[in-house]
């Protein structure tokens, strides 16, 4: 039996059964304006990173800053602090300069 047909019957199976009947935003359109509005192998390129579960540099540095963050709350040495507190406002910089002067005001 083909793949396809697998998968249709499956699909049937589910929506019979009810399993997709909760899902978030059921019945609401699918808003594909911005994905169609990015280039092709922009699209390709992202999906290529998501797929390999590589994060954009920008969440990789808001998660480094957060985490920084957590450990500089429960830091009591003032030179620990100190240290935490250069390796944010360096990350914070390289997270502006990603962004853009877009986002700069």
């Amino acid at each position: 039996m083909p793949f396809e047909r697998i998968a249709e019957q499956r699909l049937r199976q589910a929506i019979d059964e009810g399993w997709l009947d909760d899902l978030p935003n059921r019945g609401e359109r699918i808003d594909l304006e911005e994905y169609f509005a990015t280039p092709e192998d922009v699209r390709v390129a992202y999906s290529i990173l998501k797929n390999a579960n590589c994060l954009p540099e920008e969440v990789e540095l808001r998660n480094e800053i957060a985490a920084l963050e957590r450990t500089r709350a429960n830091t009591t040495s003032p030179g620990d602090r100190l240290v935490l507190e250069q390796g944010i406002a360096n990350r914070s910089s390289r997270l502006e300069l990603l962004r853009g002067p877009a986002h700069r005001r």
